[in-house]
């Protein structure tokens, strides 16, 4: 049986492509916000909030920034998160308290 060379397996290429190489870039970003925003908050505020907020505020002009400084066109990317992305369906703030309490479906 003819075996691929060792740089061919499966393990290789997915660490090589460039599709998981903006994952990990787009996961790097995404956890500095995580860290900043609970700073601010002075509470861990959780990745799937963290991931919510980066993609509604960062993320286009991020990626708009990458794209420019690798010359290459700004076409969208499929990533698969490995866990479910709950969408809250109503979000509420306590104006005497700031906090803000999301209920999800």
């Amino acid at each position: 049986m003819i075996r691929p060379p060792a740089s061919l397996d499966g393990g290789d290429l997915l660490r090589n492509s460039t599709l998981y190489r903006e994952f990990q870039a787009e996961r790097e970003q995404i956890l500095r916000h995580k860290w900043y925003e609970s700073e601010k908050q002075g509470r861990d505020i959780g990745f799937e909030r963290a991931l919510l907020d980066w993609m509604i505020k960062h993320r286009t002009p991020w990626r708009q920034a990458r794209a420019a400084a690798k010359k290459i066109p700004n076409h969208r990317f499929l990533f698969f998160f490995p866990f479910p992305l709950r969408r809250p369906c109503e979000t509420t703030k306590d104006h005497d308290t700031n906090r803000i309490t999301q209920n999800y479906y």
